[in-house]
């Protein structure tokens, strides 16, 4: 699971390495 706080996105991103999440509260 991959989290970035500044090219991560709650909305776009899925976990992934390319898409990670923004915040870890979506997981």
């Amino acid at each position: 699971l991959y989290v970035s706080d500044k090219c991560g996105s709650d909305q776009d991103g899925d976990g992934t390495e390319q898409k990670p999440f923004k915040t870890p509260l979506k997981v």
